[in-house]
């Protein structure tokens, strides 16, 4: 199948359109030609609708990119909560670590994203965990100044 047809369908994000190409089967685990996934170029714009048309028809929910990243790393990042709400329903593991140790709590706190913070929180992401540059996730929070991510970070390691 032409990538730029697959392409097209993600971008859409209308599970018909990716229907009308034929996605199904092995296509929806191969990488593109940069190497990224199918599901984790949906998750990335947000696209709730076919992320989920995607792992209904086999993508692999902790697929990674050639840094580790996993579709929940980058929908924490760039704040996509019901798209991080969709994965974690779907059994998405939320403390895998990158190469560089990152996890999408310490994503969704280096970009400041407190509603993702709090799923996250809630779907039992670790807040101890340290990345390669021996930073966690509250150490994040607070050398960038987010108090209010701080404060739940830090509630939710007493609970």
């Amino acid at each position: 199948m032409p990538e730029s047809l697959l392409a097209a369908a993600i971008k859409s994000g209308n599970p018909a359109r990716a229907d009308a190409v034929g996605l199904g089967g092995a296509a929806v685990n191969e990488p593109f030609q940069g190497g990224d996934r199918p599901l984790r170029a949906a998750a990335a714009g947000g696209r709730v609708e076919i992320a989920g048309y995607l792992l209904d028809r086999g993508a692999l929910v902790d697929s990674r990119d050639e840094d580790g990243d996993t579709p929940l790393m980058e929908v924490a990042y760039r704040g996509w909560r019901e798209v991080a709400k969709m994965l974690s329903d779907r059994g998405v593991s939320v403390n895998l670590s990158s190469r560089f140790g990152n996890t999408a709590l310490i994503e969704a706190v280096s970009s400041w994203r407190i509603h993702v913070v709090e799923l996250l929180l809630r779907r039992g992401a670790a807040v101890g965990t340290v990345n390669v540059r021996g930073m966690t996730a509250l150490a994040y929070a607070n050398v960038m100044g987010y108090e209010d991510i701080a404060t739940a970070l830090r509630a939710h390691d007493a609970a």
